[in-house]
């Protein structure tokens, strides 16, 4: 199998020139290893984009969207790429999120349970109303009610397409900065009076079955730069 060290990452730009890129790596063993991916990148070849890519794309697990930040799993042998696909497919993986969303959110833990699909009305967004939803379960926890915001934490027993960003808009209550579902007229006073230029949503924790022992495992990130900032001038 591949060795995945941080020289392993390179960051493609639209011109396509490359250069090396070393995001964190919070654990590595013989199998795999779980990194810090910052917002602003994507885990694909084929996007026109600034592009988190591995030696070997077969062995990504799982995806993270582009503006979202947080621990994700690489497999570095593609019996690990199996073993560990198999604990997403069988929901056995466990998601931790944080998320800022505009309004007080009650009651102050919940769940939302809703199917998404690909939307009707535009392909490249994902909806609760479609022709073919898939079922996702969404669990909320009011961490903080900061001024106008609700500060979330979120697991999610499924891993669709878009599915904190869909289920929180669906509900009515959109994550801050998200361009797609969220209010364009707030997004943008947010970005001039707090400089938050993406979505206020972070992968956390992940918990997983190592294939090598078959102990549980569970990896952290600390909430980015750029997120701690916001927080900090709307506790001002």
């Amino acid at each position: 199998g591949i060795t995945l060290k941080h020289d392993n990452f390179k960051l493609k730009s639209i011109s396509s020139s490359v250069r090396t890129f070393a995001p964190a790596i919070l654990y590595e063993d013989d199998d795999l290893c779980v990194i810090d991916k910052p917002a602003g990148f994507v885990v694909s070849r084929d996007e026109k984009s600034r592009v988190l890519d591995f030696d070997n794309t077969k062995f990504i697990v799982h995806r993270l969207d582009k503006d979202t930040s947080g621990v994700l799993i690489a497999a570095k042998t593609q019996n690990a790429q199996i073993e560990l696909s198999k604990q997403f497919a069988e929901h056995m993986v466990k998601k931790y999120y944080t998320a800022l969303i505009y309004g007080h959110l009650t009651p102050k833990t919940g769940r939302i349970e809703a199917g998404i699909g690909r939307s009707v009305v535009n392909r490249k967004k994902m909806s609760i109303f479609s022709h073919k939803l898939r079922m996702a379960a969404t669990n909320y926890r009011v961490i903080d009610y900061i001024g106008p915001f609700t500060l979330l934490d979120l697991d999610i027993e499924t891993g669709r397409t878009h599915q904190i960003r869909v289920h929180l808009s669906s509900i009515g209550f959109p994550i801050v900065g998200d361009p797609v579902y969220g209010n364009k007229k707030i997004n943008r006073e947010i970005s001039k009076k707090y400089g938050l230029n993406r979505q206020f949503l972070h992968a956390r924790e992940i918990q997983f079955i190592l294939p090598s022992s078959g102990k549980m495992k569970s990896v952290s990130s600390k909430l980015p730069t750029d997120l701690k900032n916001m927080l900090e001038k709307l506790n001002q």
